[in-house]
């Protein structure tokens, strides 16, 4: 595999790479028959642990690079949104706002977020589940979930306040809890039969898109789970009349 190196630095270099290139090397040992993508991921996770064992850098840069921009703050509140973000693709970063040079510093949230964000994929599992089985438990994990990206812009704030480099992304963390409130509501309605109304679902649509805008570069992926479910209401509501 290769490694374009225009947006990586020695700190980042190595979660640009890894574990996703060895992914890359088994579907090119394996039969095409082979296609678990779930069992991919699970073996992805154990293969980043045995990496980071023999000496690299993916995970632990990942949070020093969160202490830098929290000037040495409990990164807990930052690590929770920087979780649910990944970096524009491909060459958006040259046309989203940012001029780049050879000695651009590659220190900012964007650099420090993972290409694919692992919570984004189980919550996108945990909603395919609810949709599929509306039960209490289901939602249960669903709105679990939610509550605690809800509730995280409170704690982010008072760190963005001493933290200037954070401003960019106060707005999107401002609508991560904005999403997860939609989400709440919207799991509540399709677990229970009730349908809210034609203008509840379409201005939560517009909102929901609206949030998936990039700020500071990096995009919210939390959001298409989302509206999926409140598509899924809409489908229910079509369906029942």
């Amino acid at each position: 595999a290769t490694m374009w190196a225009e947006m990586v630095s020695p700190e980042t270099i190595d979660s640009r790479i890894w574990p996703r290139t060895a992914a890359i090397a088994e579907r090119l040992w394996s039969p095409s028959t082979v296609r678990n993508i779930d069992d991919m991921y699970r073996r992805m996770a154990r293969i980043s642990f045995l990496l980071e064992e023999h000496g690299l850098l993916h995970h632990k840069n990942y949070e020093m690079m969160l202490r830098r921009l929290t000037n040495n703050q409990d990164i807990s509140a930052l690590k929770t949104l920087v979780d649910v973000v990944e970096p524009l693709e491909k060459y958006a970063r040259h046309s989203r706002g940012v001029k780049y040079t050879a000695t651009s510093p590659l220190t900012r949230v964007v650099d420090a977020a993972r290409p694919e964000s692992m919570d984004a994929r189980e919550f996108a599992m945990l909603v395919d589940s609810l949709i599929a089985n509306p039960n209490d438990q289901n939602q249960f994990r669903v709105s679990e979930q939610l509550k605690h990206w809800k509730r995280n812009h409170l704690e982010l704030e008072k760190i963005i306040a001493q933290s200037p480099v954070l401003r960019e992304i106060e707005s999107l963390s401002r609508d991560l809890s904005d999403v997860c409130e939609v989400g709440l509501l919207a799991g509540k309605y399709y677990v229970s039969g009730t349908q809210p109304s034609d203008m509840w679902v379409e201005r939560n649509l517009e909102l929901l898109t609206a949030a998936k805008k990039s700020r500071g570069q990096v995009e919210l992926v939390i959001i298409d789970p989302i509206i999926k479910l409140v598509n899924q209401i809409k489908k229910s509501d079509t369906e029942s009349k």
